[in-house]
């Protein structure tokens, strides 16, 4: 890791405007760690470089305690950039309007007497952003930035790349690679990156490592979680990390459209303690009557997962505009790999992915019955 930590800090270096992305699924460890290396950074080349966050605008309630929202205004990306060129070299265009209709939006050029303007004397281009490095944590992909790359893939391809995440599947596909599968979190990471970098910690750095290695380790009751990891938070905790804060936004506080969706959840609740098997079947309407949506509800699995510690997997369904969507976790982590490549190879319809220690699903079927004993069957043969 030494050499891909030093490829990391020639890049910073080399650059000055850097863009800083977390994956699409945004939790207190993908969230914590890029504020606090964007903080770090900040703090260490502030005067020098452009250090720019990307996050979406479904950010958890329970996170926004993390974020200083003068800060996030200031460094959302700008709306891409169209530009349409005409060529005007004999003075052709006399004047020029638009006019927006419906859906469309009409460009009126008045022209000079005898004049026309040909369809090659009109250019469309877009204007590039300016980014010369991206720094992604937290995603094993491109593909799993979701919107970001949907709309701005051509930054991907132009400019270099510092991938820093902890999943097991991550698909190394930056130009450096701070990778560690057996790291508890990308905070974990993150943390070891910004002591490489001899840079400082402050109480904001500290509090958003320690939420990210909190929110992955479910406040250090994973089974899985090692001993390194106590001595990580106890080191942050002495650099001022707000511990209390944590805990108290993550666990302790939840709004009360999260507290009558779990009532919901709780109502439609199937337990097969044969199969150590929780699942949950949501119609459309229940989002409407609580006032939540999907984003909510890998947190409650996290409670579930909490609330039945005697069980190994948890599976919800929902509606959602005729489909049916999942996700699937398990506390054994090899069965998750198992399952996915079970269902793909069952199923050409079912679209599903490893998205952050969850089974993420989709399929096109309207009835949420039929879809839940055909996903709970395919699922029972790997556990």
């Amino acid at each position: 890791m030494f050499d891909q930590f030093s490829k990391s800090q020639q890049l910073i270096n080399q650059n000055s405007n850097i863009l800083i992305i977390p994956g699409e699924e945004i939790n207190g460890d993908s969230l914590g760690s890029m504020l606090a290396l964007y903080h770090a950074l900040k703090k260490s080349n502030g005067a020098e470089k452009n250090f720019h966050l990307y996050l979406p605008d479904d950010i958890p309630s329970r996170l926004q305690f993390l974020i200083n929202k003068k800060e996030i205004e200031r460094s959302v990306l700008p709306a891409k950039t169209a530009i349409i060129s005409i060529n005007n070299e004999l003075n052709n265009i006399a004047a020029l309007r638009y006019e927006k209709q419906n859906d469309k939006l009409k460009i009126i050029l008045s022209l000079n007497n005898d004049c026309a303007v040909q369809y090659d004397d009109i250019k469309i281009e877009a204007l590039s952003l300016n980014y010369d490095l991206a720094i992604i944590l937290d995603t094993p992909n491109l593909i799993n930035l979701g919107k970001i790359y949907e709309k701005y893939s051509e930054i991907f391809s132009k400019i270099p790349i510092i991938n820093i995440d902890h999943h097991k599947n991550n698909w190394r596909f930056g130009n450096t690679n701070l990778t560690n599968p057996n790291a508890s979190s990308t905070a974990e990471i993150t943390k070891e990156f910004i002591n490489f970098l001899n840079i400082p910690y402050d109480k904001n750095i500290a509090t958003c490592l320690l939420c990210g290695i909190i929110e992955k380790t479910q406040s250090f009751r994973k089974p899985q979680t090692p001993p390194i990891i106590f001595r990580l938070a106890s080191e942050l905790i002495s650099e001022g990390a707000d511990k209390e804060l944590i805990i108290k936004h993550l666990y302790k506080t939840k709004p009360i459209n999260t507290v009558k969706l779990w009532g919901e959840i709780m109502k439609n609740l199937k337990h097969d303690r044969h199969k150590k098997f929780v699942s949950c079947l949501i119609p459309e309407t229940v989002f409407q009557k609580t006032e939540t949506n999907p984003s909510f509800l890998k947190q409650l699995t996290d409670d579930l997962k909490e609330n039945f510690s005697a069980c190994e997997n948890f599976l919800i369904l929902w509606e959602s505009r005729n489909k049916i969507c999942g996700i699937f976790t398990t506390k054994r982590a090899d069965r998750l790999n198992e399952t996915e490549r079970f269902i793909k190879n069952a199923l050409n319809s079912v679209n599903c992915e490893i998205k952050n220690d969850y089974l993420v699903l989709q399929m096109p079927e309207r009835n949420i019955y039929r879809a839940e004993s055909l996903i709970f069957n395919l699922i029972n043969q790997c556990i």
